[in-house]
């Protein structure tokens, strides 16, 4: 993996990742590190006032154990100036627990498990849906935008932090975090991602960590899929590989169900049926 991504910037300067403090993000700088070393790693910490206190002291902590150059950026201004918090109601002096304890609440009243489903397809017919999709995903591609602003003061490029289990269930933000140069993890599943860290050696308090997105408070990775990544994970290898699947018809009829959905969430949506011959300019 390092030799592929060695191989895959030799034609840039530096290599451009954005840090969450999660598994992901923490795999992809040590491998980026081992592979071109340390002066050639910039990193960049994006918090936003839902972010996690504990993501953002942990990316900030990698980034001085790999000694590498790092950028820390808060966007809870630009995002306000947007109108992004508009559409939720004001967490402010809200401790942390009752933000969580809420938004799952809100998660709930807006169908459960079926949410993450009608958010793959856009299906949503809501206005307080459509709402929520605007309120995450504004997040998500600002922070693109500004990776791709530092690469290209740096002539870099974007290391992506996307695993193969979020392409396969599009657990990811169309035109956000998807988008990258290169992509170390994407043909890897997220518990093989776990296996990787160990190797590693990295931090037990990340390995550990409870995968999420860190858009709104409480709303994990597993509570989004409303199943773990073991299950989803085995079977997502069985459907693939045409084996027989030991778990319960429900999970795989739920992961079945989540892979119908996730095409519409890949890129590009609309492609213009441009025929050379038809349209020769003389």
């Amino acid at each position: 993996m390092c030799d592929f991504i060695k191989e895959s910037s030799k034609e840039s300067e530096v290599i451009v990742i954005g840090l969450s403090g999660g598994l992901n993000s923490t795999i992809d700088a040590y491998l980026s590190v081992e592979a071109v070393g340390k002066r050639n790693v910039f990193g960049l910490i994006l918090p936003e006032k839902d972010s996690s206190i504990q993501n953002t002291r942990d990316a900030t902590a990698l980034a001085h154990v790999l000694d590498i150059d790092y950028r820390f950026i808060d966007i809870t201004k630009v995002l306000k100036e947007i109108g992004i918090y508009r559409l939720s109601p004001s967490t402010f002096l809200i401790p942390r627990k009752r933000q969580e304890k809420w938004a799952k609440r809100q998660w709930e009243e807006m169908g459960g498990e079926d949410v993450f489903l009608k958010d793959l397809a856009s299906s949503a017919k809501e206005k307080d849906f459509w709402e929520a999709q605007a309120y995450y995903r504004a997040k998500v591609r600002l922070r693109t935008i500004l990776l791709y602003f530092h690469a290209d003061l740096r002539r870099g490029l974007v290391l992506g932090n996307t695993n193969k289990t979020e392409i396969l269930t599009g657990l990811y933000v169309k035109y956000g975090d998807e988008l990258a140069d290169i992509a170390p993890l994407v043909n890897i599943y997220k518990t093989q991602t776990r296996e990787i860290a160990k190797k590693l050696k990295i931090p037990k308090a990340i390995l550990e960590k409870t995968p999420s997105p860190d858009l709104v408070p409480g709303i994990d990775d597993e509570f989004i899929l409303g199943l773990s990544y073991e299950d989803v994970d085995e079977i997502l290898y069985c459907l693939e590989n045409n084996l027989s699947v030991d778990l319960p018809e429900e999970k795989v009829n739920r992961v079945r169900k989540i892979m119908d959905k996730a095409p519409f969430r890949s890129l590009p949506t609309h492609v213009f049926p441009f025929d050379g011959e038809k349209y020769i300019i003389s």
